[in-house]
């Protein structure tokens, strides 16, 4: 990934002047990319202990979930339109999941949760998702956005419902991500490069309860809102310093 520049700011904290770090400009990863070679056939390992290979084991499910941004203001401003707004919009989630052979495993506040027995499959979900989404006419004060995460890997299925640290993480990507993102994890990327999805790299990052920083990435495709800011969460600033300072 492009290293990032580094710009000195005002100001210290613990005696140490802080550099502030812009960002690096993210790069696609796709089929043909040196990105896409390195992952594929990589195991990936997490803090967890949990490991998939891009080879996609048959006990491997990709994981989606979704949610509305801003629902809280949306539901505050005017509540009429936004219980209008929601129900269309769980008709549409459910049809997005169905199409593609998937099944909808828990639905909590403004979003759900869903399963697919390839990333493919939840790809092509989610971009359909982010397509009536965004070509719906909604009545509410501004139109609905919803974010979507999908990671890939092993869980326990209990009850029709899905445990582990897969489904977990698989949350806490989908929280990271703005309205029309659809946000992957590099086990997910390494899967969709194989099948000629474009994905772009955004940098390492934190997720909310787990220890490590690990990469991410935002797909693209066709007809899906191309929004391109940062994610919302801590990024491996100091990975990012040492990469622009090594000869």
């Amino acid at each position: 990934m492009p290293a990032p520049t580094t710009r000195r700011v005002n100001g210290t904290k613990g005696g140490v002047d802080w550099l502030a770090v812009d960002p690096p400009r993210p790069r696609r990863l796709d089929r043909g990319s040196s990105v896409g070679h390195a992952l594929r056939g990589r195991r990936s390992c997490h803090p967890s202990g949990e490991t998939v290979t891009a080879d996609e084991p048959s006990d491997a499910r990709t994981f989606m979930f979704t949610d509305i941004e801003g629902s809280t203001a949306l539901w505050d401003q005017s509540p009429g339109s936004m219980a209008v707004a929601l129900a269309r919009h769980d008709r549409l989630i459910a049809q997005c999941v169905r199409a593609l052979g998937g099944a909808i495993f828990t639905a909590g506040g403004d979003g759900f949760g869903a399963v697919f027995t390839s990333a493919s499959r939840a790809a092509t979900s989610a971009t359909h998702v982010q397509r009536v989404i965004e070509s719906e006419p909604w009545l509410t004060p501004t139109p609905l956005r919803v974010r979507v995460g999908l990671h890939t890997g092993t869980a326990e299925k209990r009850d029709g419902n899905y445990f582990g640290t897969t489904v977990n993480r698989a949350a806490r990507v989908t929280s990271v991500g703005h309205g029309g993102q659809i946000v992957v994890s590099a086990v997910t990327a390494s899967l969709l490069a194989e099948d000629a999805w474009t994905v772009v790299e955004m940098g390492r990052h934190r997720l909310d309860g787990f220890s490590q920083f690990e990469a991410l990435f935002r797909l693209v495709a066709d007809g899906v809102p191309d929004v391109a800011r940062p994610l919302r969460s801590r990024p491996d600033l100091r990975r990012d310093l040492r990469a622009s300072t090594s000869p």
